[in-house]
């Protein structure tokens, strides 16, 4: 009897313990999460104009943009322009992020998300401080995986956690963020697009190599004429001989250096000229050192005296000049080879 009565309350606890748990699952999935559809950083929004200060790390390293006067510098940089396109995406991302769903609070799962502390050995995530001019924190985050869109939900979406909060989030938005602090450059150069070029000149330090020049006497002809051939060759095709004249069309830089801190060694070194309809010089120096591609600019006027240029070409030769004069830049392959071109890149032996 006493068995009997011990199966009967065993049962009876086993109910009452299924039916309590049933009805806490009841009551949590008819919860809805007030967070969903807010802002996570609710505030930002009014006080984008209010940050002065932009701190990125991970694991190793760090780099911090800071406002100077109207301007943003890159300070790991020698406090050189700042790229305003990425800094607005930047900001403009975390100010209008909206919470999509909530996710794990727990940090030995944090990593899955990428949002694991960035002192984490190992770690993958990135850590971003928005600051004001009095050096208060306006958003702070831990940036994690992005989470591409999907068929139920069109919208980007990227992990994302406060820093000092365990809860992580999965909000709307697309960031890609580097730490290199080279990467946050404002990477325009130069931007002189072919219909002004006259003509193009490119020396090479062995002497074994010809003087490459290609001329258009006329700016309202369609090809360029490759001078001085050697009667064994031909040109390979026109468009080749005229993308010559591209070279110094939305030259963006990788990287930048004091001019000082990389000697360009002559017999290592070409010089390409690029000379406008409307006497504009501007000289590229360009050195291959260790696979990557080292250039210097300077401009001057075709006739050295600008005498015969405008005022608006001399003001521009000024401008140019003013930008270049401490500074050597790193090219990208694609772009600086065409200040290398030699004559077999443009003419071939002719057919016998």
């Amino acid at each position: 009897m006493k068995s009997k009565n011990l199966l009967v309350l065993g049962a009876a606890t086993v109910a009452i313990i299924f039916i309590s748990i049933f009805a806490t699952y009841t009551e949590q999935s008819n919860v809805t999460d007030e967070a969903i559809g807010k802002r996570l950083f609710k505030n930002l929004e009014s006080q984008i104009n209010d940050i002065t200060q932009v701190e990125i790390l991970n694991e190793t390293d760090k780099t911090s943009i800071s406002k100077m006067g109207d301007t943003w510098v890159v300070n790991e940089k020698y406090k050189q322009p700042a790229d305003m396109q990425q800094l607005k995406q930047l900001f403009l991302t975390l100010a209008t992020s909206t919470i999509i769903e909530r996710k794990t609070k727990k940090p030995e799962q944090h990593a899955k998300l990428g949002v694991e502390n960035v002192s984490n050995k190992g770690a993958n995530s990135k850590a971003i401080t928005l600051k004001n001019s009095n050096g208060d924190i306006l958003a702070s985050a831990i940036l994690g995986k992005s989470r591409p869109p999907r068929a139920e939900d069109s919208k980007d979406a990227l992990y994302i956690r406060k820093i000092g909060d365990p809860q992580s989030w999965l909000v709307t938005g697309k960031l890609k963020v580097s730490v290199v602090a080279a990467k946050w450059l404002a990477s325009d150069l130069i931007n002189i697009g072919q219909e002004r070029i006259k003509s193009v000149s490119i020396d090479h330090p062995n002497q074994d190599d010809q003087l490459v020049k290609i001329e258009k006497i006329d700016p309202s002809a369609k090809d360029y004429t490759l001078l001085d051939i050697p009667k064994e060759k031909e040109i390979r095709n026109t468009a080749t001989v005229n993308n010559l004249a591209l070279g110094l069309k939305e030259v963006k830089l990788e990287d930048m250096l004091p001019k000082n801190e990389i000697e360009f060694v002559e017999k290592s070194t070409t010089n390409a000229k690029y000379e406008t309809f409307d006497g504009l010089i501007v000289n590229v120096k360009v050195m291959k050192k260790d696979e990557i591609w080292y250039t210097q600019f300077s401009a001057s006027s075709a006739n050295n005296s600008s005498e015969e240029v405008s005022e608006e070409v001399k003001a521009e030769i000024a401008k140019l000049n003013e930008k270049f004069k401490e500074w050597a830049y790193i090219l990208p392959s694609y772009k600086a080879v065409n200040f290398r071109r030699k004559i077999g890149d443009l003419a071939k032996d002719k057919r016998t």
